[in-house]
């Protein structure tokens, strides 16, 4: 979208405060202990004669907090420019708190960049008549499965190289009769035999080795193969009972991976069960020049507090965390929704007033931070978190907390950078809270993932719900989906979340594979959430669907080009849910003030007859035509049943819809209305020009090139 300070648009201003996230911790200040790749920790650690290690560090900062002889506010902990390989995550503890209302501030040496890596550099490749490289692995890494060439992530060869097969049929011995799910059972993929011909020339070993990945709904399953049928086109797998709500079936999108006769396109890799490495370059690849790195140590980073204990005031800025494993164990991957129950390369638990502030984070197996128990008063800001395996950020647990002190809260997560996800668990999420209230998610640039770009609450209907005021706000959601995944949203709420508010975001292009690409989307029993001020545009089968829920209102939004339908209630709801008793409406969902642009599709979808709503002042528009289908009916009917009340249709007068510019003209319909402007340009990072540009340039998927099954 252009942006402009016309109509509805407000140039955003951003304070001097809100530039701390961009500076470096003192700059100029060489610290009070210094730490380079070259230093010994027999040295004081001064600037010159630096530790080498996170452990002397940590000593040395505790020995300065006890024998200060006056008060202090901080210790800082500067790391020089180098690369320090981790076997081991980092670890903080209680002991490593600083006391009062102290902190310890862990941050590079201004203009250089210190990186902590999980990786090994792989060197000595020979290279074959074939163009192939090829290098013996250690034994203990010949089940890795995450190699990056030159700064890009390696795929595992794939088969097909691009793209996926479509499941012929889906049969399961014994059949899943239980939402428990409890027991083993074998299922049988089918294909058409032509596809599998890489397959049936491998050995028992080699197959063994490989996966089949399944594409299924929101969830996706991940399997080793136990036989091939080459004639009939049957896959075997085993592991848990299919999920009788969302089984693998035909028309899932399925493809292989670790198929050492696949090893045909550029940039591919597999490792045979000899342990030989084999990776086909890219052009312009040569051994010598590049540099190759195998991740072998899944977390990078560990705050092990206790509940009589947190880690508190540590602050960690301008740090570089690369190269996180995780690999997958023999039984596979269990479908779960968002990969939940996944960790993460960071991982917290009982910490207070801990700050990640301007990391990098990238090339992850898994995950990437996650403030799962206890935790409080934290931060995540200005960080750059791409190339990841997983989501890059989780809050609270999967499980709800046993007391109130279990619960986390209050974490800010403002001004990221969040892109390329999904890339080993495409059903995970950008930013993903469990059991967890009262955090802000703002000011984040979200794109690039297979699956939701925002997830909040963990409870499914109107049982108890600790996730509520939580607030998700002025972040830039987009490039979700891509037609691969289905029911997902740039928004997903769950549960009773009263005081929770998602305004002022912009979310745009999302495509699922078969349903369900969603902007505003609030899910199972999702209560008392406020949705205002959303720019939400380029979506497949709604800018807003609520499946069932109570009492929330949205409000003030711009809903644009939805392909199927702009707005959708998929589900009567005939239940009673419990009241609430915090000002929630009786009515399952109020739409007010809203903007609804669209060229194809219904306006409305869904049971509107049968459900309790409320409707007024919403401003209607059909491009090139005029609309007559809300639910079947004109919306004169509607207005004499009492529903959209003061609602209109009418040109709302954009600046340029063709190009997406949402600006309002002074004579819009829209302002007798009371629709009332937002500022659209504050949605996204802020801050230094290079900060925003980096957001605004990095690659997206193209929207023009989407896969033949998602149309």
């Amino acid at each position: 979208m252009k942006r402009s300070a016309a109509g509805v648009v407000a140039l955003a201003v951003v304070a001097a405060s809100s530039m701390v996230g961009c500076r470096s911790a003192h700059p100029g200040v060489a610290g009070d202990v210094v730490v380079a790749v070259d230093g010994d920790d027999r040295n004081p650690g001064t600037v010159d004669r630096p530790v080498r290690t996170w452990t002397r560090a940590q000593e040395l900062v505790r020995q300065i907090w006890s024998t200060s002889q006056v008060r202090r506010s901080e210790v800082l902990v500067r790391f020089r420019g180098g690369t320090w390989l981790l076997d081991a995550p980092v670890v903080f503890t209680p002991v490593d708190s600083a006391p009062g209302t102290g902190r310890t501030v862990f941050a590079a040496w201004p203009g250089e960049r210190p990186v902590f890596s999980g990786g090994i550099r792989l060197q000595g490749f020979e290279v074959g008549a074939d163009g192939v490289w090829r290098l013996q692995l250690p034994e203990q890494h010949w089940t890795a499965e995450h190699l990056f060439v030159n700064g890009q992530r390696a795929v595992r060869a794939r088969h097909p190289s691009t793209g996926a097969f479509l499941l012929r049929d889906v049969t399961e011995h014994p059949p899943s009769t239980n939402r428990s799910r409890q027991g083993y059972t074998e299922v049988r993929l089918k294909f058409d035999p032509q596809e599998l011909q890489p397959l049936i020339r491998l050995s028992l070993q080699e197959l063994q080795r490989v996966d089949v990945v399944v594409h299924h709904k929101w969830d996706h399953t991940r399997r080793r193969i136990v036989a091939v049928d080459g004639v009939s086109g049957i896959v075997v797998v085993t592991g848990q009972a299919m999920k009788p709500w969302n089984p693998m079936s035909r028309g899932c999108l399925a493809y292989f991976e670790n198929v050492p006769t696949a090893l045909d396109a550029p940039g591919e890799w597999s490792v045979r069960p000899d342990g030989r490495l084999e990776y086909r370059p890219r052009p312009g690849e040569r051994p010598e020049s590049s540099e190759v790195w195998l991740a072998v140590t899944p977390r990078l980073l560990v705050f092990e507090g206790q509940p009589t204990a947190k880690v508190a005031r540590v602050r960690l800025e301008g740090l570089t965390f690369l190269y996180a494993d995780y690999r997958t164990p023999p039984g596979g991957f269990e479908p779960q929704q968002a990969a939940a129950f996944i960790e993460a390369a960071v991982m917290a638990d009982w910490i207070d007033h801990v700050e990640l502030v301007n990391l990098q984070l990238a090339h992850t197996g898994a995950h990437g931070i996650w403030f799962r128990r206890g935790c409080t008063h934290s931060r995540i800001e200005h960080c750059h978190l791409y190339d990841l395996g997983g989501g890059a950020v989780k809050i609270g647990d999967t499980a709800p907390p046993r007391s109130d002190a279990e619960l986390t809260h209050s974490i800010v997560v403002d001004n990221n950078i969040v892109h390329h996800g999904g890339r080993h668990f495409p059903c995970a999420c950008g930013v993903w809270i469990g059991h967890s209230a009262s955090n802000r998610v703002s000011h984040n640039d979200i794109g690039d993932f297979y699956y939701t770009g925002i997830s909040v609450g963990w409870v499914w209907g109107y049982g108890r719900s600790v996730a509520k005021a939580n607030e998700i706000a002025f972040n830039h959601v987009h490039h979700l989906g891509m037609g691969w995944l289905s029911d997902m949203g740039g928004i997903y709420t769950l549960g009773r979340s009263e005081g929770t508010r998602v305004t002022g975001n912009w979310f745009h292009h999302i495509w699922a594979h078969t349903y369900g690409g969603w902007g505003l989307y609030t899910d199972e029993g999702s209560t008392g959430i406020v949705l205002e001020n959303n720019l939400v545009h380029d979506t497949k089968d709604g800018s807003f669907h609520q499946h069932y829920g109570r009492g929330n209102i949205v409000r003030n939004n711009i809903l644009a080009f939805s392909r199927d339908a702009q707005i959708r209630v998929s589900r009567w709801d005939d239940r009673n849910p419990p009241p609430t008793n915090s000002g929630v409406p009786e009515v399952r969902v109020v739409l007010e003030r809203n903007i609804v642009v669209w060229d194809t599709g219904e306006v409305w979808r869904g049971p509107w007859s049968k459900l309790a709503i409320e409707a007024r002042s919403n401003l209607y528009w059909q491009v090139g035509g005029t609309p007559t289908n809300f639910a079947g009916h004109p919306l004169a009917e509607w207005q004499r049943r009492g529903l959209e009340v003061g609602s209109r249709i009418a040109d709302p007068k954009f600046a340029d819809l063709k190009n997406r510019r949402f600006e309002l003209a002074p004579d819009s319909p829209a302002w007798e209305l009371g629709f009332r402007p937002w500022p659209l340009d504050r949605a996204g990072v802020y801050g230094d020009p290079d900060w925003i540009r980096r957001a605004r340039e990095a690659p997206m998927p193209d929207f023009s090139k989407l896969p033949d099954w998602s149309k």
